[in-house]
């Protein structure tokens, strides 16, 4: 016949015991196991001992009100916990694996708490199994409000990094227009290295607003947009992408944009005379972070002009930064301009 026992039980005390025959060792084993239960107790940890005897798939009922704890009639293992509950202590019972199980228990006044039982079998088959439950919730609770804060700062982040996207590219527009409304020819290329710096920056908050997971964007989908933002400014280039699939940091992000706005640019600017041609980007980085971005044209030399003096020292700084290097290989078929380091 099954038999349940939920633990603690109530213990003879030192008042309601007689103690007389006992002696000084069975004294000292009831003063410890006394202490021992208070202490549990006040951990909020129960110990139960079940047996369910041969055929515990007939004792649903009765797991389930052990389960439930040892708290005021009425409590219940949450109805959409209840079979998940049940099956694994029956496998467990069955097999001799360890149960592990994090549940809800619904009390009488329809307050909900969160108990963990853990128990071990005390032989494969039998329907004997022992184990201890403990009230969970607060570190629920807590887990809760943490993670609740972590979606309310991605939500933060997500509407800076929108507004700050924004704000960069009205600054773009408004130096686009500055520089369409200079006669003179250097200062509207000034002007355009400068809008096409902060468009890059922009386009790193755009992909990070866009991403799952804030503070990072994916190598492939960013760098694919950016050279899209870019090559407005040359619309008759034909451009094409290749790059691996890898997550950026948004500070290195924003920093190999840049770079690869300072490598187009020098292309858009410098590599056909009638303005337009084909360009190559290409982006690789392996698994300990080594990274090489490669833009390549096909000028031929009458196409050849110097490249900007301020955008070469910027890619200078980045490939110091990156430990890399940053250089240049000229030839009859074009110019390859290679930036290499480490993320």
């Amino acid at each position: 016949m099954s038999d349940a026992t939920s633990i603690p039980r109530q213990p003879r005390s030192a008042e309601s015991a007689d103690d007389s025959s006992l002696g000084p060792a069975e004294l000292g084993l009831l003063a410890w196991s006394l202490a021992r239960r208070r202490a549990l107790q006040r951990a909020g940890i129960h110990e139960f001992e079940l047996d369910l005897g041969p055929d515990p798939g007939d004792q649903g009922e009765l797991i389930h009100q052990l389960l439930a704890g040892s708290g005021p009639e009425g409590a219940a293992i949450h109805p959409d916990d209840r079979e998940q509950v049940r099956a694994a202590l029956l496998v467990a019972v069955a097999s001799g694996l360890d149960l592990d199980q994090t549940y809800r228990v619904r009390q009488a006044d329809g307050a909900i708490c969160w108990l963990r039982a853990t128990a071990s079998a005390a032989e494969p088959g039998t329907g004997r199994i022992f184990g201890v439950l403990q009230d969970v919730t607060q570190v629920r609770q807590r887990e809760d409000a943490l993670e609740h804060a972590l979606q309310e700062k991605d939500l933060l982040l997500r509407e800076v990094d929108h507004r700050v996207k924004n704000s960069l590219q009205l600054t773009a527009s408004l130096i686009a227009l500055q520089a369409g409304a200079t006669g003179d020819e250097e200062m509207r290329a000034a002007f355009n290295a400068i809008r096409g710096r902060v468009q890059a920056i922009a386009s790193v908050h755009a992909s990070l607003y866009r991403e799952e997971a804030p503070g990072e964007v994916d190598a492939r989908t960013f760098l694919t947009s950016l050279v899209h933002d870019l090559a407005r400014a040359a619309p008759s280039h034909s451009i094409q992408i290749d790059s691996d699939e890898a997550k950026l940091p948004a500070g290195e992000a924003a920093s190999l944009a840049i770079a690869l706005n300072e490598l187009l640019s020098s292309v858009f600017q410098h590599a056909y005379p009638d303005g337009r041609g084909p360009v190559r980007v290409s982006f690789r980085i392996d698994e300990t972070r080594k990274f090489r971005l490669e833009v390549a044209d096909q000028r031929n030399h009458a196409g050849q002009g110097a490249d900007d003096a301020v955008g070469m020292r910027i890619l200078g700084v980045l490939a110091q930064r990156w430990r890399g290097d940053i250089h240049v290989q000229e030839g009859q078929h074009g110019k390859v301009s290679v930036l290499t380091g480490r993320i």
